[in-house]
């Protein structure tokens, strides 16, 4: 079976969304943040998790997998992000999405996820984002934190 023979069902692309930090609200269904993703997210969006983690150029570019010279020729051209770098993003904001609710503000997200934990190993969450296997990870510290599982 090869992906161009399936028939899927057509879900049209979102309004284009710049407020990551909204994402989830302004997407109404996991269908509609499918077609965003598979369209490209704008690079705006990326611009806007980054001032909200306060990354730099060469974290968000790592993050999305590609150099802090590509990122810079996509924001300069304009151009939006790839389907793959679209949904690294995502994988990015829905942890910190999780953070905020476990702990409750996004300045304490931000912080947890830019620390070194001893529940991952004594590595940093937001290092772990760039593949699903750590954000995985990521994703069990918090889970076991909201339900008061010690490691």
């Amino acid at each position: 079976m090869t992906l161009s023979a399936t028939k899927t069902k057509s879900v049209p692309v979102p309004k284009t969304v710049t407020m990551i930090s909204n994402l989830s609200t302004q997407i109404e269904n996991k269908d509609e943040m499918h077609a965003l993703i598979k369209h490209g997210m704008p690079i705006r969006t990326a611009d806007n998790l980054k001032s909200l983690l306060s990354l730099g150029d060469n974290d968000l570019a790592q993050i999305l997998g590609i150099t802090s010279k590509t990122l810079q020729r996509k924001r300069k051209a304009r151009r939006a992000l790839t389907p793959v770098e679209s949904d690294r993003l995502y994988r990015v904001q829905a942890i910190f999405t999780l953070a905020i609710k476990v702990l409750g503000t996004p300045e304490d997200a931000k912080e947890w996820l830019r620390t070194l934990q001893i529940d991952l190993g004594d590595r940093v969450p937001l290092e772990l984002l760039t593949t699903s296997a750590g954000a995985s990870l990521v994703e069990e510290v918090l889970n076991r934190m909201e339900y008061g599982i010690l490691a």
